[in-house]
């Protein structure tokens, strides 16, 4: 089981803050990105759509990716992560983020992060 709960730094809370996170539905992946706030004041783009986007790119693809019986979550991670990169860089979010990404095996019970 698995939660979370976003609190923006009292300077950044007009804008809800640079940071986002998700958890898969079935447990088995979670993520958490610190977007780069610089990025807000010095390039007018937002630092928390990029973090979003990343965020969200990874949560739709573990849905195939955890699944897959020949996972192997240190790889998985990774590919999550990736994925997630592609799907801002897609939907034309620029900025930088520092982020975690974890992916579990389901069948062996190992994480990858």
């Amino acid at each position: 089981m698995a939660g979370a709960y976003g609190m923006p730094h009292p300077e950044k809370a007009h804008n809800g803050g640079a940071d986002s996170f998700y958890i898969h539905d079935d447990g088995l992946s979670l993520g958490v990105a610190d977007g780069v706030g610089e990025w807000e004041w010095r390039f007018k783009c937002s630092a928390r759509g990029f973090a979003d986007g990343l965020m969200a790119g990874c949560k739709d693809a573990a849905v195939d990716t955890t699944m897959d019986q020949n996972f192997h979550p240190q790889v998985g991670a990774m590919q999550l992560l990736k994925c997630g990169h592609d799907a801002a860089r897609a939907s034309r979010s620029f900025g930088s983020s520092t982020a975690l990404v974890t992916a579990l095996s389901e069948r062996t019970g190992v994480l990858g992060v």
